[in-house]
């Protein structure tokens, strides 16, 4: 005798029913509160699933913007938004593989397709732990038609970063910090700052006990700690890898030595992104302390906490005119401050105009400042953004000061602006200290940092 329930039995046990009934599945494009036959109309409302969605999205069942790097969704409801890693296809990936690196039917390849040529995990000069990839390629993609450097040139040098254990070390922190400055918050990329932070820390201690350690690679280390931690709203850390990082250079350069002719490529490096994360620094510190003080949120003697200067900066992203914007193009090429240069490398003079008209702005403001006494008026030499064009001039005159084919700048014919690059930082470090006493909260310059600006600012005083 038939049974009138097996064969219905039978269709629902098969697996591949299952499989196309599942929520999970990805045939199942439009699924509805209940598909039973013969129910009647299905409950509920009916959504369409997303295949490249957020992973919060489909874990909720709802239908997601795709936006990156945060979605709508999850930026309303401040919940965490991560998107899966993309998995390229067996026919890809063969063809991301140099002939003889993957045999046809080996197990797939683990390949990051932001780096370029094939790069398997055994070739990595550090570990890319904690979605350490999806970070890079966060950072590796990112693109705005007005940059500073053309796209090309800056995801030519991010691949570059994988060739050398502390670059990529000093790009994973700063991508780690675009990625916190763009969103609000670190969100699923925590780990992965902290991990490569407390790894550059390591690699720290390791180079102050062994003296064969490059003097140049332990400065760049140092220095990225200093700038991230200021950024991130850290100052008191700031401050104390500023100090250590002095020590350091007083220890293994003497002033009464003369520096190798052979390192004086690295060396000129190393100091220009000394002196601009001086800038940052002392910059960064006085607009919190003007804020903080002045705004009576805490008293002078109080520390301010990380979270609250955190607050403060993406209060500052808010008023401030494009400021988030050129603190993000600035962000996108601080790797041009730490990764190796080709040894044709030369430095050519900058037109240091852009520097001075941001200076000529910061001092009118300044004479403003004195005559307004309510907090507004004292916060308009900040909220005009003069600042923070300062730091994008920083970066923009490095990049075109270096030279790798020969040229001898773009700097026009008897401009009264042509400079070197490490002078004219310096000289306008020591402007904002000692004239405007803008940097550092108006406090005068501490003697530790005498040699550095003042080393660095003989080139265009002996002009």
């Amino acid at each position: 005798m038939k049974r009138p329930y097996q064969a219905k039995h039978q269709y629902r046990s098969n697996p591949l029913h299952l499989a196309l009934s599942s929520p999970r599945s990805p045939y199942n494009m439009v699924v509805a509160a209940d598909d039973t036959p013969g129910k009647g109309n299905p409950k509920g409302k009916q959504y369409t699933r997303s295949r490249t969605g957020c992973l919060t999205c489909r874990q909720r069942h709802q239908k997601c913007d795709e936006t990156r790097p945060i979605c709508g969704n999850c930026l309303v409801v401040q919940r965490q938004c991560e998107y899966p890693t993309a998995v390229l296809p067996l026919r890809e990936r063969r063809k991301k593989c140099l002939p003889g690196e993957q045999q046809p039917w080996t197990n797939a390849v683990t390949i990051s397709r932001a780096i370029g040529p094939c790069t398997s995990v055994a070739t990595r000069p550090i570990s890319m732990a904690y979605r350490s990839d999806a970070l890079f390629h966060y950072f590796y993609d990112l693109e705005d038609p007005f940059d500073i450097a053309p796209k090309e040139r800056r995801q030519s040098l991010l691949s570059s970063t994988m060739h050398s254990s502390d670059t990529l070390r000093n790009t994973m922190l700063i991508a780690g910090l675009h990625f916190a400055w763009n969103t609000g918050q670190l969100q699923s990329f925590e780990p992965t700052f902290l991990f490569h932070k407390i790894e550059a820390m390591n690699s720290v201690n390791k180079f102050l006990r062994n003296s064969r350690i490059k003097y140049t690679v332990c400065v760049r280390n140092i220095a990225t700690l200093c700038f991230t931690e200021c950024a991130m709203g850290n100052i008191i850390a700031s401050e104390t890898h500023l100090d250590g990082l002095m020590r350091f250079m007083d220890l293994h350069r003497p002033p009464h030595k003369a520096t190798l002719a052979e390192s004086d490529l690295d060396d000129e490096l190393a100091n220009r992104y000394v002196l601009f994360s001086y800038n940052f620094i002392h910059g960064f510190k006085s607009r919190v302390e003007d804020v903080l003080i002045n705004g009576s949120v805490t008293k002078t003697s109080q520390t301010p906490s990380p979270a609250l200067v955190e607050k403060l900066m993406h209060e500052w992203h808010k008023h401030e005119v494009q400021g988030l914007n050129i603190r993000l193009k600035s962000l996108k090429m601080i790797p041009f401050f730490f990764s190796e240069l080709p040894p044709n490398t030369k430095f050519v003079d900058i037109d240091g105009t852009a520097m001075v008209e941001c200076l000529a702005t910061l001092t009118a403001t300044a004479q403003l400042r004195t005559q307004g006494m309510d907090f507004d008026d004292q916060q308009m030499i900040w909220q005009e953004g003069a600042a923070t064009r300062l730091m994008l001039a920083f970066v923009g005159s490095h990049i075109e000061s270096i030279s790798t084919d020969g040229r001898k700048g773009s700097v026009p014919n008897g401009s009264p602006m042509a400079s070197s690059w490490s002078g004219m930082a310096a000289a306008t470090g020591l402007y904002l200290h000692t004239v405007l006493r803008l940097w550092n909260a108006g406090e005068p310059i501490e003697p530790r940092l005498h040699r550095p600006i003042f080393g660095s600012g003989r080139p265009l005083l002996a002009r």
